[in-house]
C-alpha cells in the first residue's frame, strides 16, 4: 500500500485496512424447528450486498444447507441434527458491508474508491479463531469436538462445510452436510442427513470453522 491507513493487532494481523471493508452487524433473530425430523429446514430472507450469517446454537447442531439470491434478497436455509426437543431455538446474526453512519464523531476509513472500509461507531464482525476442518462422527452430543475453546459468547461460520452423497451408484441416495453447535467452551461437529440427492455429489474434508465473538450483540 503506497499510502493510506493500516492498523495492526498484537499478532501482526491487519485489523483495519483502507483496501478491505469490515463486516458490520445488521440484525439478529431466533428460529426453531417444528419437530425432531433430521434435515427439517427453516429459513430467513434478508437484504444485503455480501451477507454473512453467524449462528449461535448450544443445543442444536445447525448447518446452512442452501443459500439463494434474487437481486439484493438472500435466503438462507438451515437444517438441524434432530437430537433436541421441538421448539429448541437457535440464534442468527447478520453481518454485511455497511454504509457510512450518520454523524461526524469517531473514526471512519475510506478506500481509494470512496467506499467505507471501517467505522468505529458500528459493531463489527470479531473473528476469534479459525478451527481447521476435521472428520465428524456420531451426533452433536458425542461426535468430534474441540475441547480447548476458551470460555466466551460464541457463534460460528462454517466456511466450507463437507457435503457427502450416501447411496447406490445406480440410484438416488441421500445427502449429508456438516452441522455444528458451540457451547461456552467447546465446539461439536455432526453430519446431518438432508434428503435425496444425485450420486454426482462429491465428498470433501471437513470445512474450516470461524469462531465469532458475539459479546455485546
Amino acid at each position: 500500500m503506497a499510502a493510506g491507513l493500516q492498523v495492526f493487532g498484537d499478532a501482526g494481523v491487519a485489523q483495519i485496512d483502507q483496501d478491505y471493508f469490515n463486516y458490520v452487524f445488521k440484525q439478529s433473530g431466533a428460529l426453531s424447528f417444528p419437530d425432531m425430523v433430521a434435515g427439517r429446514s427453516v429459513s430467513i430472507t434478508v437484504s444485503g450486498n455480501y451477507p454473512i450469517v453467524v449462528i449461535k446454537s448450544q443445543n442444536l447442531g445447525i448447518a446452512i444447507w442452501k443459500v439463494s439470491q434474487s437481486g439484493s434478497a438472500f435466503t438462507f436455509e438451515f437444517v438441524q441434527d434432530g437430537v433436541s426437543a421441538p421448539g429448541t431455538p437457535f440464534q442468527w446474526y447478520l453481518f454485511d458491508k455497511g454504509p457510512p453512519a450518520p454523524g461526524n464523531f469517531g473514526l471512519q476509513v475510506f478506500g481509494p474508491d470512496g467506499s467505507l472500509s471501517f467505522d468505529s461507531s458500528t459493531l463489527n464482525l470479531k473473528i476469534a479463531q479459525l478451527l481447521p476442518g476435521v472428520a465428524s462422527s456420531g451426533n452433536s452430543n458425542n461426535g468430534f469436538f474441540y475441547a480447548n475453546v476458551p470460555p466466551g459468547n460464541w457463534g460460528f461460520v462454517m466456511t466450507n462445510p463437507r457435503m457427502r452423497y450416501m447411496g447406490s451408484p445406480s440410484g438416488a441416495g441421500f445427502a449429508q452436510v456438516e452441522s455444528c453447535r458451540v457451547t461456552n467452551d467447546a465446539v461439536y461437529i455432526h453430519e446431518v442427513s438432508v434428503g435425496a440427492a444425485s450420486q454426482n455429489m462429491t465428498q470433501a474434508v471437513g470445512g474450516d470453522l470461524l469462531l465469532v465473538d458475539l459479546t455485546g450483540l
